[in-house]
């Protein structure tokens, strides 16, 4: 094996094992590397000696060893002797670009490894990836609430052109917010006037909210179930309907669900109240709201 193989094995290793350093044995960690990495050469003997400080400051701190008992003649005086310890001239303080490149590539991947460390331990690259449905499905991590909604929540539709209707809001309060995803006529075999809500949930690595009126159920048994809570009325030409659900979703997106109703029962149009080819405006009431909230244990 080549000085320059062995000189990225030892980086790879190193940058593992620092993964697992803490707190004040991560801080005396950067103490002793950032000058070292300037000072020195950055080849073996500079990583041999990266190897040994990191597997010090690891046998303290699963000892609990405080920093003085590591360094009794404290972090200068390490330093300074691990330095002296290191390749004389030209090896310790090259003016070559090799010397630097190399330096600048040891700091770039350890700042990658702790950065990368540190995103996933608290959560960060998984709600990035998967919005709330990361909250929803960790519960080792998170815990769940659900509270209701306190009164109801309007919105008029144009009967005339059903797909114009898209996009208009039924609730915006706190970042959560519920608008129409659609509306359509599906005709009289598929139930006529149809229309579905999008929810938009807020998130972070510590919480999320979510506004919906569907309650999403999870269980310490890793037991996820949805309870559509929300109910519709329709009101128009002075006659107010009870609406029928037409379906309800999980955690389908990142930020939210989606769940939908029949404008009119069956025997609105049975009656001859309501026909296919309405031109007016309906206004839609729906209660039963629910506030879904996950935060870290």
């Amino acid at each position: 094996m080549t000085d320059m193989e062995q000189f990225r094995e030892l980086q790879k290793i190193n940058a593992e094992k620092f993964k697992a350093l803490e707190g004040e044995y991560k801080k005396a960690f950067f103490s002793v590397y950032k000058p070292l990495a300037a000072d020195a050469f950055a080849g073996v003997e500079h990583e041999r000696a990266v190897s040994d400080l990191i597997d010090k400051l690891l046998l303290a701190q699963r000892g609990h060893a405080p920093i003085s008992d590591v360094f009794p003649n404290g972090l200068r005086q390490y330093y300074n002797d691990l330095l002296n310890s290191l390749p004389d001239e030209p090896e310790k303080k090259p003016q070559s670009r090799k010397r630097l490149v190399y330096s600048a590539i040891a700091i770039v991947v350890i700042t990658l490894v702790v950065v990368c460390a540190a995103l996933w331990q608290n959560g960060s690259i998984g709600v990035w990836s998967h919005g709330i449905q990361y909250l929803y499905e960790n519960l080792d991590e998170y815990s769940y609430q659900c509270t209701p909604v306190e009164g109801t929540c309007s919105v008029t539709v144009d009967l005339s052109n059903p797909k114009s209707n898209a996009g208009k809001t039924l609730y915006n309060k706190d970042g959560c917010k519920i608008e129409i995803s659609f509306m359509d006529n599906a005709g009289l075999s598929c139930g006529g006037y149809r229309i579905g809500f999008r929810t938009h949930g807020v998130y972070s690595p510590d919480s999320a909210v979510l506004v919906s009126g569907i309650k999403h159920i999870t269980t310490e048994q890793r037991s996820f179930t949805t309870n559509l809570t929300a109910s519709m009325k329709t009101t128009y030409n002075g006659i107010t309907y009870d609406c029928p659900a037409f379906s309800s979703s999980g955690m389908v997106f990142k930020d939210g669900d989606e769940f939908s109703f029949y404008l009119f029962p069956s025997e609105a149009y049975n009656k001859n109240q309501v026909t296919l080819f309405e031109t007016g405006k309906a206004q839609l009431t729906i209660s039963g709201l629910v506030k879904n909230y996950w935060y870290r244990k």
